[in-house]
């Protein structure tokens, strides 16, 4: 079976947007937790994040997959601002 491009494109079109809708449910039920509840729970969406991005061969996938970790990052970062908590990195 063949698949031209526009198919391809509206399949990964629907993964994306199946993404998308997924991490918006994620991020509501995070945002209603505690800041350490918060961190666990991102950090379980990184390494979900990881091996999907190690899954998939789509470059476009792994571009987004790429957004949505360095977002994930800054959160982080902005709660441990906001709890004063000092990074180990320098």
């Amino acid at each position: 079976m063949k698949i031209n491009r526009q198919t391809l494109s509206e399949l990964v079109a629907d993964v994306i947007r199946e993404e998308m809708v997924n991490l918006v449910k994620e991020e509501s039920v995070i945002r209603e937790a505690s800041a350490g509840d918060r961190m666990k729970r991102y950090r379980e969406r990184l390494d979900k994040l990881k091996d999907k991005m190690a899954d998939t061969k789509s470059q476009t996938l792994k571009a987004k997959y790429q957004s949505t970790m360095k977002n994930i990052l800054q959160r982080m970062s902005d709660i441990k601002k906001a709890h004063g908590v000092k990074s180990s990195f320098k």
